[in-house]
Parts: C-alpha cells; sequence; structure tokens
C-alpha cells in the first residue's frame, strides 16, 4: 500500500516537474526564435505550426484516452488493447499527416510555410507536442503510473530543440526553414527511446483487432466532438488572420500568444489534481462534492486575479523587455489575451466539472456554439483591427464560454453561488492598488503586487485553515481511492 502511494506521488511529481521544466524551455527559446526571425518569417513560422495543430482533431480523435481507461480498468486482454489501439493510432495519425500535406499544396501560403509545414507535418507522427503517432506508446506508462521515462524524453526532445537553435544562431545563420526542420528533428531522439522503452515493457498482440477498434471508435466518439471544437477554438484565430492579413501581424499576435500560453499550466495543474475529487464525490457524497467544488472555484479566481491583473497592468513594459522592436504592437493584444486568460481558468475548471458529473454533451455544445461565436467575431473584427480584432475576439469568446457556463449552473444544477462577495472586494481593491504602483518599474510592480495580493488574503478572511486541512484531507483520501482501484 505504502509503495503504491509512493509511486502515485512520484508519477504526479514527474509529469508537473516534466511540464513545468518543458514550458520554461519553449518559453525563452519562442522569444528567442522570435526576436531572431522578425515578425514576418516568425508569422510564417508560426503558421505552419498552428496549421499541422489543427489536425491533432484527426491525430487525437479521443484514442488515447479511451485506451489508457480500458488498460486501468482491466476490462480487455492487455496486449490486445494495446495493439488495436496502435493499429488505430496509426491509421488516424497517418491521415492527419497525409492530409495536412494535401491540403497545404492547394493553399495561397507563400512557399517557404509550404515547405515549413510539410517539414514539421512529421510531427504528427513522432512528437510529444500533439498527439503524434509517438503518444499511443505513452498510454502503457500512464495506466501504469510510470510517466517518468516519457516525461523524460519529452524533456529531451526540448532541451535538443534549444540547445541545436542556439548553437546554430551562434555559428550560422539559419533560416525559417532550417528552424523548422531542427524543431521536428529534435523530437526524432526521444521517439526512438521511447519505442525501445515501450517494446521492452510489451509485446501487443493484434489479434481479434477489429474488434477491439470498433469498440475503441464507438467510446471516443464523444470526445472526438469534444476535441474538435475545443482544439479549433484556440487554432482557428491565426488561421484566420494568416488569410486575411499579413504574415508580419500574424508574427505579432503569436508573440503576444507565446507569453499567454505558459500560464496556462498554473490552471491546468490544479484543474487535474482537483479533478480525481470531483469525479470521485459526485456520486458518493454530494455536499463533499459541492464544498470541494467551491474551494476549487475561490482558488481559480485568486490565480485569475494574481496573474492577469498584474500583467495586464505591466504589458508594455514585458513586451518591451521580452521582444525587439518589431513587437511594440503586440503589447496591445498582450494585454487583452492577458484579460481573457483569467476568464479561460475558470472555463478549463468548469469544463472538468462537468465531465466528473458526466455532462460531457453539455459541455460539447458550449464549445460548439462558442467556436460559432469565435469565427463570427474574427470575420468580423479582424478586416477592421487586424491582430486587435483576433485579440477581442478571443477575450469575448471567452467570456461567452464563461456565461454560458454560468447559465447552465444556475439554471440546471441549480447551484445558488459562484463567487462570495468577500473574493469581489478583494479584486476591487487589488485592482486600486495597480492604479496606484502602475508607474513602478514592472520587476517591483510584479514583487509589490505579490505581497499586496497576500495580505489582502488574510485581510479579507479568504482562505480558512479549514479549507486548507480539507483539501489536504481530500488529497489524502484521493490518494487511497486511486490505490483501491
Amino acid at each position: 500500500m505504502t509503495d503504491t502511494k509512493t509511486k502515485i506521488i512520484k508519477n504526479s511529481f514527474s509529469i508537473y516537474v516534466a511540464k513545468g521544466l518543458n514550458l520554461f524551455i519553449t518559453f525563452f527559446v519562442f522569444i528567442a526564435i522570435a526576436n531572431y526571425l522578425g515578425d514576418v518569417a516568425f508569422g510564417r513560422f508560426t503558421i505552419a505550426i498552428t496549421y499541422i495543430a489543427t489536425f491533432d482533431i484527426i491525430a487525437n480523435f479521443g484514442i488515447n484516452q479511451v485506451v489508457v481507461r480500458e488498460l486501468a480498468a482491466a476490462r480487455h486482454n492487455r496486449r490486445q488493447v494495446i495493439g488495436s489501439g496502435l493499429l488505430l493510432k496509426a491509421c488516424v495519425t497517418s491521415l492527419a499527416f497525409i492530409t495536412s500535406i494535401l491540403i497545404s499544396v492547394f493553399s495561397n501560403y507563400s512557399q517557404d510555410t509550404k515547405i515549413a509545414i510539410g517539414i514539421i507535418a512529421f510531427n504528427l507522427l513522432i512528437s510529444s507536442k500533439l498527439s503524434s503517432t509517438r503518444t499511443i506508446f505513452e498510454t502503457l506508462f500512464q495506466a501504469d503510473l510510470r510517466m517518468f521515462y516519457p516525461m523524460l524524453f519529452t524533456i529531451l526532445d526540448n532541451v535538443l530543440f534549444a540547445a541545436l537553435f542556439y548553437f546554430l544562431i551562434y555559428f550560422t545563420h539559419p533560416s525559417m526553414i532550417t528552424i523548422a526542420l531542427i524543431y521536428t528533428a529534435t523530437n526524432l531522439p526521444g521517439c526512438l527511446l521511447m519505442l525501445f522503452k515501450f517494446f521492452k515493457s510489451t509485446v501487443p498482440d493484434f489479434s481479434d483487432a477489429i474488434k477491439m477498434i470498433k469498440i475503441m471508435l464507438r467510446e471516443s466518439l464523444p470526445i472526438a466532438a469534444y476535441l474538435f471544437f475545443s482544439i479549433l477554438t484556440t487554432k482557428i484565430d491565426i488561421l484566420m488572420l494568416s488569410r486575411m492579413v499579413s504574415e508580419g501581424e500574424v508574427g505579432v499576435f503569436s508573440a503576444a500568444i507565446r507569453l499567454v500560453y505558459p500560464l496556462m499550466f498554473f490552471s491546468t495543474s490544479f484543474t487535474l489534481s482537483i479533478f480525481p475529487l470531483l469525479s470521485k464525490y459526485h456520486s458518493s457524497d454530494h455536499d463533499k462534492f459541492m464544498q470541494i467544488f467551491y474551494t476549487g472555484t475561490k482558488i481559480i479566481f485568486l490565480l485569475a486575479v494574481l496573474l492577469s491583473i498584474p500583467l495586464a497592468v505591466n504589458a508594455e513594459s514585458l513586451i518591451k523587455t521580452l521582444y525587439i522592436e518589431q513587437y511594440v504592437n503586440a503589447i496591445a493584444p498582450f494585454r487583452i489575451l492577458v484579460l481573457a486568460l483569467g476568464l479561460n481558468f475558470f472555463n478549463f475548471y468548469f469544463v472538468d466539472f462537468f465531465i466528473s458529473m458526466n455532462r460531457q454533451k453539455t459541455m460539447t455544445w458550449i464549445l460548439a456554439i462558442s467556436l460559432g461565436i469565435n469565427v463570427l467575431l474574427n470575420i468580423i473584427l479582424i478586416p477592421r483591427f487586424s491582430f486587435l480584432g483576433s485579440s477581442y475576439a478571443r477575450l469575448l469568446t471567452a467570456g461567452s464560454i464563461f456565461l454560458m457556463f454560468l447559465f447552465v449552473m444556475f439554471t440546471k444544477l441549480k447551484i445558488k453561488k459562484i463567487i462570495e462577495y468577500r473574493l469581489l472586494l478583494l479584486l476591487f481593491a487589488f485592482i486600486a492598488v495597480q492604479y496606484l504602483i502602475y508607474r513602478v518599474p514592472w520587476i517591483f510592480n510584479l514583487m509589490i503586487s505579490s505581497v499586496v495580493f497576500v495580505l489582502f488574503l488574510f485581510l479579507f478572511k479568504i482562505v480558512s485553515k479549514d479549507e486548507v486541512s480539507f483539501l489536504f484531507s481530500l488529497r489524502r483520501l484521493n490518494s487511497a481511492n486511486r490505490l483501491d482501484s
């Protein structure tokens, strides 16, 4: 029992540390790439990456989640599940790879962008950054709570990419195409190591694969629908920008997004931790379930306020510090995107909240409607405001998702409150402090903001000792529950 608990802790630690380290590496590498290439070439590089990432809709299809679930549940022969999963994954990722290249050939992208797309398309087969063929080999380790090696190989990918990029710009003058090539090629060693580790652990069984694949397809369809709307909602604006404005403007917008994207780690890490608790107590103890939900909502609110408001206030200083002068126009979109980030903290949390109650259909409909809103807003706003229009579209789309979730909670789930008045008092007080210190240099501003925020937590009595102990006790119960299962 103790060994299994230790295994759970080590597995979780491996995932969180690896994700944090990977985000840290890619954060600074992409800033360096943006500054090195300039807005136009960086715009082309971003278009290629985003274009290929859109085909993750096909490559993913919810197969990994189904394979992990079946391996953990042990309802079917383990080796047959793995074998059938490999065949199905190979088919969908190959389809995604071929389709992405064929469509790009007939697109009106520049020749450099098309070449970059063709190179980066191989990530659909070998990269851990997408739901590639490689990731199906990770499912065995995920189900067995042995994610150390998959995470280690992912770190290797990013370290190799960073090292090779800095080496090349120091000794040569690599083109955007060359950077796209090393972006892809540096995933190959980790992929080969992953395959070696996998086949050392098990031998897939491909017998009775047709029957198992039919089961997997049926089970993965609801997940695929959700992923379809989720992926498109986050990628569609860059693709629309690439068709409606210049590549340089896409580069400026992408520079702003690259600073915001890593911040989602704080929300998703917390949500991943609390999701098993919500799933456990939904059917067994409604009072605990709601207590977990309210406590989680409070923490999400605090994270959103602490990160989004100071960063929005210091947007100009941050952009000018991190980027060259070509990206000065990224200040306004960064400020808007950071505010959208605060809303998306809630939205990601609400997604897992709805999944814990088996309300995937409701959640999928909300995301489908939000995709339509996002596309419509981009069509209206991009011609008038360029990348600033896409920023507003993201903010308004995040707001619409938030309001739709609230509407369902208030009307269907009969939840009476989401945010208590003390949190709103903290919000208004924190905004007032930001107004007073906004001229302070950004480093000192962020330090003062953090100290003031902690003081406000005590002043407004936001988090009680009972809530802290309650969360820790639930974490222990969650570990025990995973142990029993």
